[in-house]
């Protein structure tokens, strides 16, 4: 499952304990599955708090191992079950303690203004709850347990961006090579070549001598779905569905069986 982190910071290892006491579902580290949410909560976090950044981060969670070993509280609607414990926890109780991860809606602006009114006693409890019935639950994810965040909650690392400044006959071979291929391709290929790196390619046709040549280790379209199935990011349908939805597209890619597919390197 991949989960957001909207914030002014780069959180590579998140802690429990470092959020603000008295939130919706208690003193934990809060996701949400909804990407645009994340951001929006990122740039608002910026600008509350006069930050120059903003940060989407990106993690996976693995929910269902999750699911079987943890105690585990959902909230589907906005409701008087949900109303009850977000009051709680701003009231400073700690109902959440008896839970490792807690999901359902956040407050967003108009159901934290209804639940203002409400905790301030200025409407009462049948009142906010007709008003949040008119509103359509987004999703917050609090993690509670600091070894189930260790253990299942896995960062993705930013990619690191390379500066390719050839040299030489490097600067030679860029330029020969720009007479066939596009400027992307033949920066890739001598890049490869110098730094003895591994080249990602779905244009076999154009890099396959090239690499042979050079001794240049190149993936194919084929070799990453097929790693993404081995390590359990996509199902044998996903690889299949992705594959077709290639060719419908215009373009050229054997439709197999992953889970017969033979890669020749090792990664």
């Amino acid at each position: 499952m991949i989960v957001y982190h909207g914030s002014t910071l780069c959180v590579e290892n998140p802690l429990v304990g470092v959020c603000r006491d008295n939130l919706d579902f208690g003193k934990g580290f809060y996701l949400t599955d909804i990407c645009e949410q994340a951001i929006s909560w990122a740039k608002r976090v910026a600008i509350i708090y006069n930050k120059p950044n903003a940060y989407l981060n990106k993690y996976e969670l693995d929910y269902e191992t999750i699911c079987r070993n943890y105690r585990i509280l959902s909230f589907e609607t906005y409701n008087e079950t949900w109303l009850d414990f977000v009051m709680a926890s701003r009231r400073g109780e700690r109902r959440w303690s008896d839970y490792d991860i807690i999901e359902g809606g956040i407050a967003n602006d108009r159901v934290f203004n209804t639940i203002e009114l409400y905790f301030n006693g200025l409407i009462d409890k049948g009142e906010a709850l007709k008003r949040l019935s008119y509103e359509q639950p987004n999703n917050q994810i609090c993690l509670l347990n600091q070894s189930l965040i260790d253990k299942y909650l896995h960062f993705f690392s930013k990619l690191r961006v390379e500066t390719f400044v050839p040299k030489g006959e490097s600067m030679k071979e860029y330029f020969l090579l720009q007479r066939t291929l596009g400027k992307g391709e033949s920066a890739c290929m001598v890049y490869c070549k110098d730094n003895r790196d591994v080249l990602g390619s779905s244009n076999l046709k154009d890099i396959q001598r090239y690499c042979s040549e050079n001794r240049i280790i190149y993936l194919t379209t084929l070799d990453f779905l097929y790693y993404a199935y081995c390590r359990g990011k996509m199902t044998e349908q996903e690889c299949l569905v992705f594959m077709r939805a290639v060719n419908n597209a215009g373009s050229k890619l054997p439709v197999v069986d992953i889970t017969r597919y033979t890669c020749n390197v090792h990664i």
